[in-house]
C-alpha cells in the first residue's frame, strides 16, 4: 500500500487513535482546573506547537523540493542522452553507430532494469556498465577536423549531465533526513495532542472533534513526507517517461526516410508572399 491510500489510512488512523486516547484520558485522569493553569498551558502549548509546526513545514518543503528536483534531473538526463545521439550523427563510422547504439541501450536499461531496481532500493549494474562504455566511446574520439572537435566537446558536456542525473537518483536512495527527524516530529505531534487533552471544559464531544482534526492534519503531513521520500515507489513514483520518449523518437527516426544534404539542397524553396502581413506583438 502506497501513495494516496497510505495517506488516507494514516489520517483516519491518527484521528481514531487521538479520539480513543482522549476518551481514555478523560476516564483515567482527574480533570484539572483550567482557570488555575490556563496561563502555563497556553505558554507551553505555544512553544511546543511552534516547534512542531516549524519542523513539519521544513520537512514537507524539503521533501517536495527534493521530489521536484529529482523529476527535473531525470528529464535532463534523458534529454542529454538524446543530445549525445543527435551530435553523434556528425561523426564518422564506426563511432557514430557505437554511440547511437549505446544511447539506445542506456534508455532501454533505465526503463526495464534500473527503475524496478530503484523501487527495491537497489541500483542497476547494467546501466552503470553501459554508461561507462558510452563515456569511453565519447572520450576516445580522435577528431580529424574542427567540426568533430566541437561535436566531441558538446557530447562531453551532455555526458556530464547524464552522470549528474544518475548520481542524484542514487543519492536519493541513501537520503536519511526523514529517518533522523521523523522520530522527533512524531514525539512532538504526540506532545501537541497530549497538551490538547487538558483543554477540556463542558463540551467534550466538540473537543474530541477538534482533536481529531488536529490529528488528521499532523498525520496527513507526516504521511505526505513519507510518500515524497519514496520517489520510486507507489502510485506517486517518478516515471521514466522521458527515456520512453527517446526510444519512441529512435523508432520514428529508423522508420522515416531522411533526406541527405544533396537532396535537401535540391528542394526548391516556396516563394515568400508578396502582401505579407506585419507581425504584431
Amino acid at each position: 500500500m502506497s501513495g494516496l491510500p497510505i495517506v488516507i489510512v494514516v489520517c483516519l488512523g491518527s484521528a481514531i487513535l487521538a479520539m480513543a486516547s482522549f476518551a481514555l484520558t478523560r476516564k483515567l485522569l482527574r480533570p484539572i482546573d483550567i482557570s488555575e493553569h490556563q496561563t502555563f498551558l497556553d505558554a507551553m502549548f505555544n512553544i511546543v506547537g511552534t516547534l512542531v509546526s516549524l519542523i513539519l513545514g521544513l520537512l514537507v518543503a524539503a521533501a517536495l523540493d527534493q521530489y521536484q528536483n529529482l523529476e527535473r534531473a531525470v528529464d535532463n538526463e534523458a534529454a542529454s542522452v538524446s543530445e549525445i545521439y543527435r551530435f553523434s550523427r556528425g561523426l564518422q563510422e564506426p563511432s557514430r553507430s557505437q554511440i547511437q547504439g549505446l544511447c539506445e541501450r542506456y534508455c532501454q536499461l533505465v526503463i526495464s532494469d534500473e527503475w524496478p531496481a530503484l523501487a527495491k532500493g537497489q541500483v542497476s549494474q547494467s546501466v552503470f556498465e553501459t554508461f561507462c562504455l558510452l563515456n569511453d566511446e565519447v572520450v576516445l574520439i580522435h577528431p580529424t577536423h574542427d567540426g568533430e572537435t566541437n561535436l566531441q566537446a558538446s557530447m562531453l558536456q551532455s555526458l556530464d549531465v547524464v552522470g549528474a542525473g544518475r548520481r542524484e537518483r542514487l543519492l536519493t536512495l541513501n537520503n536519511t533526513r526523514e529517518h533522523l527527524l521523523g522520530p522527533i516530529l512524531l514525539a512532538g505531534a504526540v506532545i501537541v495532542l497530549a497538551f490538547a487533552f487538558f483543554y477540556v471544559k463542558s463540551n467534550s464531544l466538540f473537543h474530541s472533534v477538534i482533536i481529531a482534526f488536529v490529528a488528521i492534519a499532523l498525520g496527513g503531513n507526516m504521511a505526505l513526507i513519507y510518500v515524497l521520500s519514496k520517489p520510486f515507489e507507489g502510485d506517486w513514483k517518478i516515471q521514466p517517461r522521458a527515456f520512453a520518449l527517446n526510444l519512441q523518437a529512435r523508432k520514428m527516426l529508423r522508420e522515416s526516410t531522411l533526406l541527405d544534404a544533396a537532396q535537401a539542397k535540391s528542394i526548391p524553396l516556396k516563394p515568400a508572399t508578396k502582401n505579407a502581413q506585419p507581425i504584431r506583438p
